[in-house]
């Protein structure tokens, strides 16, 4: 190769070592993902919002609303919209339905810099007894 191609190469390379660092991301973390529930026994999910400003490498909590969406019918989610911040997670209750295992419903956020990637969270819900 040539010094010039070489140096295009080297420029291209920079190019897009600088894009992906500056790549904005949003994200919704969600604890627990996955839930093993009786018929009619509750637990709590908590979802926060973080972003990764442009130009950093550690993500950063921001405030918003996380919504749930696609819900199955294998168990109840209240409520259907929270509230996060800075230092708060949102809370939705979870309340085992039906018995069966799978997709039970997907948590998506939302805040002043865009939509955050959704999170789907599945269970498994056994009888009562």
């Amino acid at each position: 190769m040539t010094p010039i191609e070489w140096l295009v190469l080297a420029i291209a390379a920079l190019a897009i070592g600088v894009l992906y660092f500056a790549w904005t991301v949003r994200m919704t973390v969600v604890n627990p993902t996955r839930l093993e529930l009786r018929v009619g026994e509750t637990a709590v999910v908590e979802a926060v919002l973080f972003r990764k400003p442009a130009f950093r490498s550690v993500p950063e909590r921001t405030q918003g609303t996380v919504k749930l969406s696609a819900r199955s019918s294998l168990v109840s989610v209240t409520p259907s919209e929270a509230g996060t911040s800075h230092q708060t997670a949102a809370a939705f209750t979870v309340v085992g339905a039906v018995e069966g295992e799978g997709k039970a419903f997907v948590l998506s956020g939302r805040s002043r810099h865009g939509d955050h990637a959704s999170v789907e969270v599945t269970a498994k819900v056994t009888s009562a007894g």
